[in-house]
């Protein structure tokens, strides 16, 4: 009883590897055998009878001699890129701007962009070039700097921005009525009735 068991289950798990590893089932058809190569130019005249001899190859003279494959092209080493780091400032704390953004123009294949660490700090890796980098973030000042980077070069940028100037004005022909206070001009305001 027992060895019958095994033998079932030894058929099962053979039957389970078979259709997991996908070894032909029963409805596909067998694959076709790859065609044979011929290694003569075809030509225009019927095809020889079954009874007729087989050509006979070309003599040796007239065969040239094997063409050697053109040698791969020569590819030039990988240029290695330059490194741009640095910080973005504010100017009046001397913190760090986190997610200050970096805009680095004059790119193959388009412009790069990216943003600080929280720490102000940022780093990048540029092809051998002239750039335009442009350092910006909300309420700071934009500032912009023109880059020439060769092979290998560290490069270090460290730039202070300054916050955006207020614009706004008060309006000063308003009067606020506030129990307890006194104006510019040392007299106490009265309560609206």
């Amino acid at each position: 009883m027992f060895r019958l068991a095994r033998t079932r289950s030894t058929s099962l798990l053979a039957l389970i590897v078979a259709g997991t590893f996908g070894i032909a089932h029963a409805d596909e058809p067998a694959p076709a055998p790859p065609p044979v190569p011929v290694d003569e130019p075809p030509t225009d005249s019927p095809a020889p009878a079954a009874d007729s001899p087989a050509p006979t190859p070309p003599p040796a003279a007239e065969t040239s001699a094997p063409v050697e494959p053109a040698p791969p092209p020569v590819q030039a080493a990988p240029v290695p890129p330059a490194t741009l780091r640095g910080s973005v400032i504010d100017n009046n704390t001397k913190a760090g701007l986190p997610a200050a953004v970096i805009q680095v123009q004059g790119v193959v294949g388009g412009d790069l962009t990216l943003a600080t660490e929280l720490d102000g700090t940022y780093t990048l890796e540029l092809p051998p070039g002239t750039y335009s980098v442009i350092f910006s973030t909300p309420e700071y000042v934009e500032q912009a700097r023109t880059i020439t980077v060769t092979s290998s070069q560290r490069l270090d940028l460290n730039l202070n921005l300054d916050p955006v100037p207020a614009t706004g004005t008060a309006d000063a022909s308003r009067s606020w009525n506030i129990p307890g206070e006194r104006s510019a001009n040392g007299k106490a305001f009265r309560p609206s009735p």
